[in-house]
């Protein structure tokens, strides 16, 4: 499935390693400009032949254009556009084949380190205590593209992406999935906190333990699709099945009340004052 880029707008495959329970968020390579000097570098090497031809035929020097000196002048020009051709090929993979990832449980970054070498870093967004966006110089502002750091939990190493376009919007989706993790993890276990004790003190009535567990839940927003006549209708059809699975067991269990006493059955009506026997006649 492909799913939308947040800070491109075009369409991402998933990635290597994804879980099948995962959705991406953010796939996002470095931002354009920081490949603004493998073009300038390749430019340059691509005008030395010419430049060097010209030279030679404007200072006169056409003897180099002409038997062997050519050959080797031709040679030489080769090799030199054959060696800007494989240098901006490295520079342009590991541009292109440089990226991180966010999704709904880590962060994965990838590095690509020549043609046969490639880092896969990833961190769970539970371990994040703090994201920061950082955009220097006016280059970086007027681009929007700039360096996101997140600080991790422990003796792990930061994870640092450098030219990340929309940076800020990046840290923010970091907090907001990580803030919505934490939540999800406190409800989990202050239900399982809960139910335990329970457990332990049969005394306490159910409806207490509903209403003690609903107060200490993270407050948060219901989904988007949420449909409360269906959760109505769902809760009532359980209790229907409920009720019919013990209507038999309850028909056949004996009511908790005590068999009548018929000793003073026959007795009259006492009246205030007179005095009784308590033994059997």
């Amino acid at each position: 499935m492909n799913l939308t880029n947040l800070t491109t707008g075009k369409k991402s495959a998933a990635f290597p390693g994804k879980i099948i329970e995962e959705d991406i968020l953010i796939f996002v390579r470095r931002h354009w400009i920081a490949f603004v000097n493998w073009l300038v570098f390749l430019a340059i090497m691509l005008l030395i032949p010419p430049t060097v031809f010209g030279i030679l035929v404007f200072v006169g020097q056409t003897s180099f254009l002409l038997g062997e000196k050519l050959v080797y002048l031709t040679l030489l020009s080769s090799t030199i556009l054959l060696f800007s051709a494989a240098v901006f090929m490295v520079a342009w993979i590991e541009y292109y084949l440089d990226v991180s990832i966010i999704t709904t449980d880590r962060l994965v970054t990838i590095r690509q380190i020549g043609l046969f070498n490639r880092r896969v870093a990833e961190l769970s967004l539970l371990r994040i205590q703090d994201v920061s966006a950082q955009m220097n110089g006016y280059l970086q502002s007027f681009f929007q593209f700039g360096t996101v750091i997140v600080e991790t939990a422990g003796e792990t190493p930061n994870f640092v992406m450098y030219n990340v376009p929309k940076p800020h919007l990046v840290a923010n989706t970091i907090l907001m999935v990580h803030d919505r993790l934490a939540h999800s993890q406190l409800g989990e276990k202050h239900i399982r906190r809960e139910m335990a004790i329970a457990n332990q003190d049969t005394s306490v009535p159910e409806r207490e333990i509903q209403k003690s567990i609903i107060k200490k839940l993270p407050t948060s927003a219901p989904p988007k699709d949420f449909d409360r006549r269906r959760l109505d209708s769902g809760i009532s059809r359980i209790n229907d099945t409920v009720q019919q699975e013990l209507e038999p067991v309850i028909q056949k269990t004996p009511p908790n009340r005590l068999p009548p006493d018929n000793r003073f059955k026959d007795s009259q009506q006492l009246e205030e004052g007179e005095l009784i026997s308590l033994q059997d006649s």
